[in-house]
C-alpha cells in the first residue's frame, strides 16, 4: 500500500494504517524531516524513514542517520536505487516487528503468571 503524507501533520491520519517506510523530503511544510521521525516514532509499530533531500547534503545525511532515520536516498532518484532500498527497509521492518511482537507475547505470558 501506497500513503501520500503532504505535510507532517498528515501523519496523523497514518497511525491507524501498517506502514513499513516512510519516504520524504528535507524540508515539509510546516516543519522538517525531524518532526516526522517525531511523529513516526510514536506509532505503535513505527514505520522507517528515508531522507531525500533536494540536494546533496553530507552533514544532513550524517544527522539524519545519527537521529534514528533508516536511509538518505539521492535525488533525482535511481530506480535500482530505490528498489534496493525500499526492499532492505522492508525487511528490516518485518523482522523488528516479528522481534516486538514476540516481547509483546513474552510480556503478556510473564504478567499472567506472575
Amino acid at each position: 500500500m501506497l500513503s501520500l503524507a503532504r505535510v507532517v501533520y498528515d501523519t496523523v491520519e497514518l497511525q491507524d494504517k501498517t506502514i513499513s517506510i516512510v519516504i520524504c523530503e528535507d524540508d515539509l511544510f510546516p516543519g522538517t524531516w525531524r518532526a516526522m521521525l517525531r511523529h513516526v516514532l510514536q506509532m505503535e509499530d513505527p514505520p522507517l524513514l528515508t531522507v531525500a533531500p533536494r540536494l546533496a547534503d553530507e552533514r544532513l545525511s550524517a544527522e539524519a542517520l545519527n537521529l534514528g532515520a533508516h536511509d538518505v536516498l539521492a535525488t533525482p532518484f535511481d530506480a535500482t536505487e530505490v528498489i534496493r532500498m525500499v526492499g532492505i527497509a522492508q525487511q528490516r521492518w518485518r523482522n523488528a516487528r516479528a522481534l516486538r511482537s514476540g516481547r509483546r507475547k513474552v510480556a503478556m505470558a510473564v504478567g499472567a503468571t506472575g
